[in-house]
């Protein structure tokens, strides 16, 4: 896991493979003007996605993980918290589904992290981690953007 401010996000991408693209598509975007919706790029290993949502989770019931995809995620507008685990545990909420590349776990979260506009958190394969955690000022209408990394 990586949270930084987004003003940094190019210095890891000597280590992160694909981070580059995420930098260049980030910078290269007015995100007001991006629909929800699915994208690819030119890399093959990143594609990226839109949400619009209300954070209004109070207790996350479920945390998310991924085997393949490195997930790095970007508040547009709005915030929200985000909780992240240190491991995988066996309450399994539902099993690993290829097709989505996600498995779902209960959440034990160790970490809560206040997600807002100029920050990102990367998430790499294997780190159980929830979002849409309602801000303690009330729920936050929240435009995010998910870039996939194929790890």
């Amino acid at each position: 896991m990586i949270i930084d401010s987004i003003s940094k996000l190019s210095r890891y991408a000597k280590a992160v493979p694909g981070l580059d693209t995420v930098v260049k598509v980030y910078n290269s975007l007015d995100w007001s003007q991006v629909p929800v919706g699915q994208y690819t790029t030119d890399d093959p290993l990143v594609r990226y996605n839109v949400f619009t949502y209300d954070a209004a989770v109070e207790v996350p019931e479920k945390a998310e993980y991924h085997r393949r995809d490195i997930d790095v995620q970007i508040i547009l507008s709005g915030s929200e918290f985000m909780e992240v685990s240190c491991e995988l545990n066996d309450e399994v909420v539902a099993d690993y589904d290829e097709n989505i590349e996600a498995g779902f776990i209960k959440s034990k979260g160790i970490v809560r992290y206040f997600a807002d506009s100029g920050k990102f958190a990367l998430f790499f394969p294997g780190e159980p981690h929830a979002t849409s955690i309602k801000p303690s000022d009330g729920v936050s209408a929240v435009k995010k953007v998910v870039f996939k990394i194929i790890a």
